[in-house]
């Protein structure tokens, strides 16, 4: 009878044990889903905090069909660019100076559309 009692006491320890682990194991999971959850909504909070968020979503291909339309919708993507530089120096000096300022625009389009994706690629690096 007493090594009965022993047996049933030994058992009733391994069972304490075992819920004991079991709760630390519980616990734990939650631990984990809590940190998991709280990185989410950080992550959430800083794509929609950041203002380049529909840039960010945006795969590289069409960011570039982005530029080449801002390219096209200024005009300075002209097919024939070799034939007309080669005529404006034939041609009288009114002519010349016009051609001038395309080149100018031209440029100046040519640096807005790096200096944006150097700014996107500093946003996306952020």
């Amino acid at each position: 009878m007493v090594k009965d009692l022993n047996t049933t006491l030994i058992e009733a320890k391994k069972a304490v044990k075992q819920q004991q682990q079991q709760q630390q194991q519980q616990q734990q999971e939650q631990q984990q889903q809590q940190e998991q959850q709280q990185e989410q909504q950080q992550q959430e909070q800083q794509q929609q905090d950041s203002p380049l968020s529909l840039f960010n979503l945006l795969p590289s291909s069409s960011l570039r069909n982005i530029i080449g339309a801002a390219y096209y919708v200024k005009g300075s993507i002209k097919p024939e660019s070799g034939s007309s530089s080669s005529s404006s120096s034939s041609s009288s000096s009114n002519s010349s100076s016009s051609s001038s300022s395309g080149d100018e625009d031209s440029r100046g389009m040519h640096v807005f559309v790096m200096l944006l994706i150097v700014y996107l690629r500093v946003a996306a690096a952020q």
